[in-house]
């Protein structure tokens, strides 16, 4: 059965991620948070007892989970694990950190990229960071988008007015492949490879601008794209074909602040918003319902025959919630203050909010 434990930490949560474990076979039991909004931000190590006595993280105390923290330069923007022992930080000053988790007691900052987003008179807030490798992408208010290389001190190379707006999120889509998001509702596909800077393809939900939050995809078949909305919607994109969503779906009552694929099990999706809900979008159903297209002899995914709709069957491209059936569960109380981030492993969800308090979503139904 679903349990819920909370946590308060006496500091807002902007980002949580698991740290990966050696193999994929195992639970993760080690997490990272960033701050924001404080005196003094922080970035922590916390990690789950695996010992029987202390497994129950109700009986736990915030000082049983924290192994370590770090004061951090500004507000933590976003957090993403490069490989196991290697995470980095985007700030609000514009910079860009490398950390290095060899001891998880006693772990490092590894380098720094500062001014890396940056208005002509004043420091800008660098609003998303992506790793694919030892590339690392990020994008910022600035309108900038940065390519770095792990090895390198300064960036590899800065897209300079790569958009007009603010740009709010990116994601390594493939290794030469990088996916954009800004506050005009557009997503933007840039080839690395390319000399030129501009965008190989644009994408843009259709009617009033409403910006897009955050962006993410899919673990498998990374054509396909789930997004986050201003407006509380959940959309789903093709990046094989249309230029709008496959799908919108009524989500959240404010802004969605992330959206996650399941890493081993992407027929299920979670959200978070500022309106306090985490939700989970349990697409097995459709899954089930899908049309598995034909292929060729000796095909491999290149060589998929579309289907009738013109597209390789996935759940999430045919989740119409008024003909097919999608299970949405909420999975924690009603908060009233937003809920910032997610992330999930196994059959455990965590989530940061701006009410200090970490939850912890156990025996998720999958």
């Amino acid at each position: 059965m679903t349990s819920v434990s909370c946590k308060f930490i006496s500091r807002k949560t902007s980002k949580i991620r698991w740290r990966p474990s050696h193999s994929s076979l195992k639970q993760a039991d080690t997490f990272v948070t960033g701050s924001w909004d404080d005196q003094e931000n922080k970035v922590c190590v916390w990690q789950i007892p695996t010992s029987k006595e202390k497994s129950d993280c109700d009986d736990l105390t915030v000082d049983d989970l924290l192994l370590s923290e770090q004061v951090h330069a500004g507000d933590v923007t976003d957090l993403q694990f490069i490989n196991q022992d290697n995470f980095i930080t985007g700030s609000s000053n514009g910079s860009i950190t490398q950390f290095k988790l060899s001891n998880l007691q006693s772990w490092v900052l590894a380098q720094k990229w500062e001014n890396v987003h940056t208005f002509p008179t004043s420091p800008c807030t660098c609003s998303g960071v992506s790793s694919l490798g030892d590339n690392i992408v990020s994008v910022g208010e600035d309108g900038r988008i940065a390519f770095i290389k792990i090895s390198r001190k300064e960036p590899d190379r800065i897209i300079d007015k790569a958009d007009s707006c603010s740009l709010t999120s990116v994601d390594y889509v493939k290794h030469h492949e990088v996916i954009t998001a800004n506050m005009r509702g557009q997503l933007k596909i840039w080839d690395t490879r390319s000399q030129t800077d501009k965008p190989s393809r644009i994408f843009h939900v259709s009617g009033d601008v409403v910006s897009v939050q955050c962006v993410t995809h899919h673990p498998t078949q990374p054509q396909v794209i789930a997004t986050g909305q201003e407006d509380g919607m959940l959309c789903i994109w093709d990046m094989r074909h249309d230029k709008n969503p496959v799908t919108l779906l009524q989500a959240h009552n404010g802004p969605v602040m992330e959206v996650k694929f399941h890493p081993t099990s992407p027929d299920h999706l979670f959200t978070c918003s500022i309106d306090g809900s985490v939700w989970h979008w349990d697409g097995t159903a459709l899954s089930e319902q899908a049309v598995q297209a034909p292929k060729h002899r000796g095909a491999g995914k290149e060589n998929e025959v579309p289907n009738e709709a013109g597209r390789v069957s996935n759940p999430w491209l045919q989740c119409d919630a008024a003909k097919h059936r999608l299970d949405i569960y909420s999975l924690i109380p009603s908060s009233h203050l937003p809920i910032n981030s997610l992330d999930v492993d196994g059959n455990t969800l965590l989530c940061g909010s701006d009410n200090e308090a970490l939850y912890m979503v156990k025996n998720l139904k999958l």
